[in-house]
């Protein structure tokens, strides 16, 4: 599903704490992962919606190492939670 509207939207970012930064990423250069995440904050907080920055203690979907696990979260679970775009579609919705 594409990004409609960012309207009221608000950034969620996940695990982004140093623990979790000096894991593998999967299948994302950390380097990238800290990149978009970055620009998205930017680009929420200049346009005035709310950027919320979470710790996850246990495993989950968005932090799971397996690249398969990840590849069906993103296809087939956070799509039934909302919307899912990449960062550029997100970005230029902003």
């Amino acid at each position: 599903m594409a990004v409609s509207t960012i309207g009221k939207a608000a950034l969620v970012v996940l695990d982004l704490q140093v623990a979790t930064a000096s894991l593998p990423t999967t299948p994302h250069p950390l380097a990238d992962v800290v990149d978009r995440s970055a620009r998205l904050a930017g680009a929420f907080r200049e346009a005035g919606l709310p950027v919320v920055w979470v710790t996850v203690v246990v495993g989950d979907a968005v932090s799971d190492l397996d690249a398969i696990a990840h590849d069906n979260s993103v296809q087939r679970i956070f799509p039934n939670l909302g919307e899912v775009g990449t960062t550029e579609e997100i970005l230029v919705k902003v």
